[in-house]
């Protein structure tokens, strides 16, 4: 077992994963994409200081910074490595079917093992064929937002951003995610 955040956002893994494990079973959990999107930022802002590689203006906020992005027309169906093609997961998970049955990936959703822990670790166990256990919840990587919150409209810009590709994606998963329409 192995995990990272960064190996659904490099379609050069999948080919590779799938040569390696093609009998492979894929856990992906998503989170809303605004609220990654600002974690990622904030996670970005305590960083800063220690990276070369940092990908944005530093002299400016949220907001400017996405909408530098988006002038700089990212493709989200072949770059999911910018800032916000992280969060248009349907691109994603499509490449990843390419190598992997859709049976071989159980997505799973951030927001929901906050409201029912339980109910999704024995999902995941289901679908892994491992026999039920308790496992106790351990919370990790909780960084504190200090930095200047997410502006209504900047929510807003993201909101509208990601809305037909998360109708897509739940189109593909078969249930909508509530959470992340606010």
């Amino acid at each position: 077992m192995d995990s990272s955040p960064n190996y659904l956002t490099n379609p050069n893994i999948y080919k590779r994963l799938s040569e390696v494990c093609p009998e492979a079973k894929l856990i992906v959990c998503l989170r809303n994409p605004i609220d990654r999107a600002y974690s990622q930022y904030n996670h970005y802002r305590y960083d800063m200081p220690k990276t070369i590689d940092w990908d944005w203006n530093h002299a400016l906020n949220l907001e400017e910074n996405i909408k530098l992005e988006l002038s700089r027309a990212p493709d989200f169906k072949k770059d999911f490595s910018n800032f916000i093609g992280r969060g248009v997961y349907i691109n994603q998970i499509e490449q990843l079917m390419q190598y992997f049955d859709l049976s071989q990936i159980h997505i799973t959703i951030l927001e929901h093992w906050k409201e029912n822990y339980k109910e999704e670790l024995m999902k995941i166990l289901n679908f892994l064929n491992i026999e039920p256990e308790p496992l106790p919840l351990l919370p990790r990587h909780c960084l504190p937002y200090n930095f200047e919150p997410m502006s209504l409209e900047t929510r807003a810009l993201l909101r509208e951003l990601y809305a037909p590709y998360n109708q897509r994606l739940f189109k593909l998963i078969n249930f909508e995610i509530p959470e992340w329409f606010h």
